[in-house]
Parts: structure tokens; sequence; C-alpha cells
């Protein structure tokens, strides 16, 4: 959960810093904009979702170890892998070799 919230936080700085130079990007970086802003939304989500059974515990909503507890933290590990389907395969469209090209070609100028 930690590594996946720090990556979400590298989306984020990443996505923040194409917007401020969208004037000087080439088109090609430009659409990757919004699927940085849609992976930092599933980082998000999953990182909510992992303090989503943590608060109910300590909270003491639910109680550790009953059954309502593994229910809910079964549904919470369901949710969170069925999402990572969708986010690693959105990250593979992401960081592909021609974003590291245009980034490389960016910072070259």
């Amino acid at each position: 959960t930690g590594n996946l919230h720090e990556w979400r936080k590298g989306v984020k700085y990443l996505y923040y810093q194409f917007q401020v130079l969208g004037p000087v990007l080439h088109k090609e970086l430009l659409t990757y904009v919004p699927k940085l802003d849609k992976l930092a939304d599933y980082l998000g989500d999953d990182h909510d979702l992992a303090e989503l059974g943590s608060t109910l515990i300590r909270y003491k909503v639910i109680q550790a170890g009953s059954n309502d507890s593994n229910s809910i933290h079964n549904k919470i590990d369901e949710t969170r892998y069925d999402m990572y389907k969708t986010l690693f395969s959105l990250a593979g469209e992401i960081f592909d070799e021609k974003l590291r090209t245009g980034i490389n070609n960016l910072v070259a100028m």
C-alpha cells in the first residue's frame, strides 16, 4: 500500500508538470495527461480502500477477526485486485518507450 501511495504521488507530480509544460510539449506527450490523471485516481482509490479496512477496525466499527471483518476485508481485497488489472494495464500504456523518448527529447531542448 505504501509503495502504491508513493507511486501515486509521483504520477501526480508528472501530471502537474505536464499541465504546466503543456504549451511546449509535443502533442503526442499531451495525450498522456488524461491517462496520468486517471492512473492517479486509480492509485488513490486503492489507497482509500486499503485505509477503509484499517479505519473500520481502528474505530471499532467492526471487530477484528469477526465474520463481518473477514467479509469486508475479502470484499476490499477483491475490489483492489480487480482494479489492479485496469491500473497496471493503464500504467503499461503510459510508461512506454514513447513517453521516455518524448521526455528525453524535451530535456535535450
